[in-house]
C-alpha cells in the first residue's frame, strides 16, 4: 500500500489484503490475518483474540458511520460467484474494544449483509431476516449504548434484505440485491423491495415482467439520479454461468409509479455497472466502455 503526500508516493506497508475503506485520517484494510487500521503514526490489527467474529474465510465489510464507529458485517451477495451467508453477528469498534452484537442483543439475524446509515444518524442493518434500525446513544461516562429495534414489513413477517438506500428528500428504501435458491454456503433469498413509512417497510411489487420474476438468479441494484428519480436496476438468468453477461434492465420509479427509460436516453443493451454519482451525472461502465447519464441522455 502506497500513501500520496507532498507531492510523491511513500510506500506504507506491504501485507495479503482485500479491499481498502477510509477512516478518518487513515485507512481500514481487510487482510488475511483480520482487520488492519492504519494510521500515519499507528497501526493495530483486530484479531480472533479481540473478538473479532471472522477472520480466515469470507468477505467482511466494514462501515464507519458519523460517530466514528466501525461496524463490520460478514455475508456478502455483492457479487453472485463469491456470494456466501454466515451467521456471526456483526462487530463493532470504537477505537478502544471490539464488541459484538447478536441476535441474542435484538439483532433480527446473524445474517448480517450491511450497514447504513442515515441523515438522522440511524443506523440501519440489513439481514436475512429483515432489517435492526440501531441508534448509538452517549451515556454520561461517554460510552456507546445501542438500542436495537427490529423493524417488521407490513404483515409483520421476516424478509431477507442486504441493501439500504436514502433518498435526497429522506425516504428510506430496502431491498435484496441478489435473488437466488440455497445453495452450498447460501440461504434462499426471494424477491424484496419495501418503503419506510417510520414504522414498518411497506412492501412493492416487483416491476418486472412476469417471465423475468420467474428467472432462477436475480440480481437488483436501486439508485437515486440527478433529478431526484430512483433508477431500479434488474439481471435475470436462468443459469449462474450467464448471470455475469445478461444486459440490465432498467425501471423509473418517481415514488408512485414505474416507467420505462424513454428511448431517447440511448440505455445500451449491456450490462451495467454502477460507479457513482456526481454533479454532472450518474457514471457506469460496461464491456463497451464508459457512461455517464447527466439528466438527458445516456
Amino acid at each position: 500500500m502506497f500513501s500520496f503526500s507532498n507531492n510523491k508516493w511513500e510506500k506504507f506497508d506491504s501485507f495479503e489484503d482485500g479491499s481498502g475503506s477510509e477512516i478518518n485520517e487513515g485507512v481500514l484494510m481487510n487482510t488475511s490475518n483480520g482487520i488492519g487500521i492504519y494510521y500515519p503514526n499507528y497501526s493495530r490489527m483486530l484479531t480472533s483474540k479481540d473478538g473479532l467474529l471472522l477472520t480466515q474465510s469470507g468477505i467482511v465489510t466494514p462501515y464507519t458511520d458519523h460517530n466514528g464507529l466501525i461496524w463490520f458485517t460478514f455475508s456478502y451477495s455483492d457479487l453472485p460467484a463469491y456470494a456466501l451467508t454466515i451467521n456471526t453477528g456483526i462487530n463493532v469498534w470504537d477505537g478502544k474494544k471490539l464488541r459484538t452484537i447478536t441476535e441474542k442483543d435484538g439483532l433480527a439475524s446473524n445474517i448480517t449483509y450491511g450497514t447504513f446509515q442515515d441523515t438522522k444518524k440511524r443506523v440501519w442493518i440489513a439481514t436475512s431476516q429483515g432489517i435492526t434500525m440501531i441508534r448509538e446513544i452517549s451515556n454520561s461516562d461517554g460510552e456507546q449504548i445501542m438500542k436495537l429495534k427490529n423493524v417488521p414489513d407490513e404483515d409483520g413477517k421476516p424478509y431477507n434484505c442486504s441493501k439500504v438506500l436514502e433518498t435526497k428528500n429522506g425516504d428510506i428504501y430496502t431491498w435484496k440485491n441478489y435473488v437466488r435458491p440455497a445453495q452450498e454456503n447460501l440461504i434462499e433469498a426471494d424477491f424484496y423491495l419495501g418503503k419506510f413509512d417510520e414504522e414498518k417497510f411497506i412492501k412493492i411489487k416487483s416491476p418486472f415482467s412476469d417471465v423475468d420474476n420467474k428467472k432462477k438468479y436475480q440480481g437488483f441494484d436501486l439508485q437515486e439520479d440527478n433529478e431526484g428519480r430512483l433508477w431500479f436496476f434488474g439481471l435475470f438468468s436462468d443459469n449462474i454461468k450467464d448471470f455475469t453477461s445478461v444486459p440490465s434492465k432498467i425501471m423509473l420509479y418517481d415514488g408512485k409509479s414505474w416507467t420505462k427509460p424513454p428511448e431517447n436516453w440511448n440505455v445500451p443493451s449491456e450490462q451495467l455497472h454502477y460507479v457513482g454519482k456526481l454533479n454532472n451525472g450518474m457514471y457506469f461502465l460496461t464491456v463497451g466502455g464508459f457512461y455517464v447519464f447527466d439528466g438527458k441522455i445516456l
